[in-house]
């Protein structure tokens, strides 16, 4: 299945468009009739692992010159999600 979808509504339709990907669909995203970006899943990570914003997380704070491990980043991910419902 392809989805093509115009850049204005692939913004109001990100999250749904990121699952359609994620599900095996064929997101591709125009600018003037013109496809210029393919949404495609990140290999090696399951979705909901949070592995991907672990990653993420881990590069980010390298760039700062903090130094984490993955269950550390993971595990105040956790707290966070946790304190916000």
């Amino acid at each position: 299945m392809v989805t093509n979808v115009g850049v204005a509504q692939a913004h109001n339709r990100l999250s749904e468009l990121i699952d359609e990907a994620l599900k095996g669909a064929d997101v591709v995203i125009s600018r003037r009739s013109r496809p210029v970006v393919r949404l495609v899943p990140v290999e090696g990570v399951a979705p909901g692992s949070g592995a991907l914003v672990a990653a993420t997380a881990r590069r980010v704070l390298a760039q700062s010159g903090a130094r984490r491990s993955t269950d550390q980043i993971l595990s105040d991910l956790r707290a966070d999600r946790e304190s916000w419902r």
